[in-house]
Formats: structure tokens, C-alpha cells, sequence
């Protein structure tokens, strides 16, 4: 699988986004600011359903990205919820549609499965997740910041960095540790 692309989309100015080629369109509905929750509602002409994200507190920062991929061509959504003036992240998914369904390929649990803990479920407060798209390969960076004795002298160390991979056998997108 090759990524070919990454698009950072602003919830405030967008409310759905078109997945070219497919017919799929994704409507954001943002509870954020109330209830901690962002609903996405897929609809393809027939077909609609909706998929509650759940952060489970209010004041949070919600990050969407629309990232495309070939061999094989997908559409999928990367959203992250950060807080805190650190940025430290809280939630993490990897959506896409699967037989006419969202579903989420890659979640903060399957992080958490390979030694990735971050957020209030883990009581993990000083982590950031990233990722980026580098040689056509999804990477997700996961740091933790130390802490010096002044509040200005943060540094970032990064723990792991995993690559996101496709197996094409199974359907799904697996994580490989490269670093």
C-alpha cells in the first residue's frame, strides 16, 4: 500500500467531505463542545449510518485528517483528540469504509496492543502521537515530554515510531515497529 497524500480538514469550516470516486460522503456533527463526542454520518446514495467517536470528557481538541492511499485505492479518515496546552494526545483512530460501513482499522486500543499508552485511559497524560506520510509509507510517531525544572525547558523524546501497512490477505491494516 502506498499513502499518497494527507489533508488536514477544519470541522468548523467544513461540515461533510465527498471521498472522490466513490459516491461516499461523511457528515461531521460536532458534539465536542457539550459532550466530548464527534458523530460522523456515512451516507452513498441508499445507504446511511452513523459512528459516534467517544473522548468521554468536553474540552478537547479534535483533529481530522483525509488521507489517500493506492494498491489498494482507499479513502480513509485520521482523527486524533489532543488537550492541554502540551498537545498531549488523548484518542486515536484510523477510519475507513468497509462494506459500506465506517470502521475503524486502526484505534488507540490496537496501539495500546503493541506498548503505545497514552491518554486518560491509561492515565498517560505527557504523550503525543503524530503521524505523517514519508516515501508513501503512514507513520505514527508516538513521544512522551520530559519535564526540567523550569516549565520552559520541555523536551520531546521519542519512544517508537510505527509504520501502517496493509494486509491484503486479511482485509486490514496492521502496525510494524521501525524504530
Amino acid at each position: 500500500m502506498t499513502f499518497t497524500g494527507a489533508k488536514s480538514i477544519n470541522l468548523y469550516k467544513t461540515s461533510s467531505i465527498d471521498f472522490e470516486g466513490t459516491g461516499d460522503t461523511v457528515t461531521f456533527i460536532d458534539e465536542t463542545k457539550n459532550s466530548g463526542k464527534l458523530m460522523l454520518s456515512l451516507s452513498n446514495g441508499g445507504y446511511s449510518e452513523t459512528v459516534t467517536l467517544d473522548a468521554e470528557q468536553n474540552l478537547l481538541h479534535w483533529n481530522v485528517r483525509q488521507i489517500t492511499a493506492s494498491n489498494p485505492a482507499m479513502n480513509l479518515l485520521e482523527v486524533t483528540v489532543t488537550g492541554g496546552n502540551l498537545g498531549v494526545a488523548y484518542w486515536y483512530w484510523l477510519l475507513g469504509i468497509r462494506d459500506g460501513q465506517l470502521v475503524a482499522y486502526v484505534s488507540s486500543d490496537n496501539l495500546f496492543d503493541v506498548g503505545v499508552c497514552f491518554g486518560p485511559a491509561y492515565n498517560m497524560y505527557n504523550c503525543r502521537v503524530s503521524s505523517y506520510v514519508e516515501n508513501g509509507k503512514l507513520l505514527i510517531k508516538y513521544a512522551h515530554i520530559v519535564e526540567h525544572e523550569y516549565g520552559y525547558q520541555r523536551e520531546t523524546v521519542v519512544d517508537s515510531v510505527w509504520q501502517v501497512d496493509w494486509d491484503e490477505s486479511e482485509g486490514d491494516f496492521f502496525l510494524i515497529n521501525i524504530e
